[in-house]
């Protein structure tokens, strides 16, 4: 009997906090929101559109649709706040990213039917005036069970194919080559002169020794040269790849202390004044590196520059963020700490921290191609 009692219990209590389904297309369709389905949102996504990502940044940054922006929908109202015409008073809606065009096509999504985060999101935003509001009710979920890729921090690129002319062994090929035919035109040459009954045997033993000295210095010289190019080569990879991958680890190490240092003093593991004047050390580093990096050789790479100058551009677009945690740390606030590393900056880390992933690895994938390369050559 108390078995029964439990369970029925438990019933209860699951259907009161069990959250309810979102609305149907059509009462949205009542606010100026359009429903999507699965295939009609990826043919939007082909032709520009543009997702919406209704739910917390953390979630965001781990995995999103292609093509989405991150416009945190928070709700404070608990279930009895989920209807269809709520008190939008009760929510937070981070909508700062949204486009300033008004017309752009928005489809708003979350973690599917029972996620009201995303139906919420696209009604006030067509309540701002956007004309052209979706709602993909179906959400992330639906999106992946029907095979379509995800984007995120953790990305993963395919390796790009490159041409083998960064390879230490063309170099010390061709001069070896240079040499070999030369020895062979220096030394067959003078044979064919000296070889003729009009010279002395004494001349013959001289010209025999002028031979021998021109081959071994000409050989003696394209060896030197090929050493010298294989060393230049060398060090136009460790400056051009080895190096700038270095300073790229460590310019992360130094963007991700700011995230760091947020949650230490948050959880009191450091003072808010030694975390000030650590941000204000990195932001001097990571200006430093926003400079610098245009003149590194690796920023010749297309792939490496789209990258790079979008971590630029969020970076400069962050410094009032980072004005506003510095006085934070000078106030000792750690509720406004809080609210900055778990929403503002929380993507502002999420966007650059997945520029620098793809820069990461196509480093790698350079580095790799040179060294297979040059080692098969060589081989």
């Amino acid at each position: 009997m108390k078995k029964l009692y439990l369970l029925f219990m438990i019933l209860i209590a699951s259907s009161l906090y069990a959250k309810p389904d979102t609305p149907s297309p059509k009462i949205a369709l009542k606010y100026n929101v359009k429903t999507v389905n699965t295939q009609q949102a990826y043919d939007m996504l082909k032709n520009g559109a543009t997702f919406v990502d209704a739910r917390k940044v953390p979630e965001f940054a781990k995995e999103h649709i292609p093509n989405s922006i991150s416009a945190f929908y928070d709700e404070k109202g608990g279930n009895a706040n989920k209807i269809e015409n709520w008190d939008r008073s009760k929510d937070i809606y981070h909508s700062d990213r949204l486009p300033k065009d008004r017309s752009t096509k928005l489809i708003f999504y979350c973690n599917g039917v029972k996620c009201w985060k995303s139906y919420k999101a696209a009604v006030v935003t067509a309540e701002m005036g956007y004309n052209n509001v979706y709602w993909y009710r179906d959400g992330l979920h639906a999106w992946k069970k029907a095979g379509y890729k995800t984007d995120g921090i953790y990305v993963k690129i395919d390796e790009p194919v490159y041409n083998s002319d960064e390879n230490i062994s063309k170099y010390i090929a061709t001069r070896a080559i240079i040499a070999i035919v030369l020895f062979v035109i220096a030394f067959f040459g003078f044979k064919a002169l000296i070889n003729t009954d009009k010279l002395l045997i004494s001349q013959k033993l001289l010209s025999n020794i002028i031979v021998t000295l021109i081959s071994m210095i000409t050989i003696g010289y394209f060896s030197l040269s090929a050493s010298k190019s294989g060393s230049d080569s060398l060090v136009n990879i460790y400056e051009g790849n080895f190096m700038p991958q270095m300073q790229l680890l460590e310019a992360i190490k130094d963007f991700n202390s700011i995230q760091t240092n947020m949650v230490n003093v948050i959880t009191g593991l450091i003072a808010s004044e030694g975390a000030k004047n650590s941000l204000i050390e990195t932001i001097e580093k990571l200006d430093m590196v926003a400079k610098k990096v245009k003149n590194m050789e690796f920023y010749k790479d297309p792939k490496i520059k789209s990258s790079f100058d979008k971590i630029i551009n969020e970076y400069n677009n962050s410094k009032k963020i980072l004005q506003q945690i510095k006085k934070a740390y000078e106030a000792d606030d750690k509720a406004s700490i809080k609210k900055i590393a778990s929403n503002e900056w929380a993507l502002t880390s999420a966007i650059i921290n997945r520029e620098f992933n793809i820069i990461k690895q196509i480093i790698g994938y350079k580095v790799k191609h040179i060294y297979r390369n040059t080692k098969y050559s060589l081989e």
